[in-house]
């Protein structure tokens, strides 16, 4: 399942090169103000997660074969991974495949986060029957993240769009003055 939002942004990454080039300072409070105005949302997602582990078997130790410890499920670390981030990466392809794209968004960067929140298909007995009991318990995938965003978004975006018509300013006002 891909999430996608209707809001269209031109240049914002070209514009947010400029200013960290030009003007760290104000780059990170580009950032500083995102942070802001997604707080509300990140709360409410972190607000949503299980206080136990989802399952009964995520309790236990799970590593997986390249020998990372997937499980048990940790309830201090799990909310520690939803922060907000803004991206003046170029976008990047690779046979055939984009990366890079987001310039505002909220991510849960965790291994677990993917597992709980993701979830939709298994390709064994016992990963059909961890992927039955998460959307009966959570619902389908996107469980969490998406959905609360969701309640939010009308007010995000128009947010949003006003802090990217300040970048857009503030970038060309340093580049006529760096020209000037």
């Amino acid at each position: 399942m891909t999430a996608t939002a209707n809001l269209k942004l031109v240049g914002v990454k070209d514009d947010l090169r400029t200013i960290q080039q030009l003007d760290k300072k104000l780059r990170r409070q580009i950032t500083n103000d995102y942070k802001k105005i997604v707080e509300e949302p990140v709360n409410a997602i972190k607000g949503a997660l299980p206080t136990s582990a989802p399952l009964s078997g995520w309790e236990r130790n799970w590593t997986t074969r390249s020998g990372y410890l997937m499980l048990p499920w940790d309830v201090s670390l799990a909310p520690k991974g939803i922060k907000p981030f803004v991206s003046g990466k170029k976008p990047r392809e690779f046979q055939g495949v984009v990366k890079n794209l987001a310039v505002f968004g909220i991510k849960w960067t965790a291994a677990q986060a993917t597992l709980f929140d993701m979830s939709r298909q298994a390709n064994t007995p016992q990963g059909a029957w961890m992927v039955r009991g998460l959307n009966n318990r959570f619902g389908k995938a996107s469980r969490v993240m998406w959905p609360t965003y969701e309640r939010y978004a009308d007010r995000v975006e128009g947010e949003v769009k006003t802090l990217v018509d300040g970048v857009a300013k503030a970038a060309d006002r340093l580049t006529r003055g760096r020209a000037a």
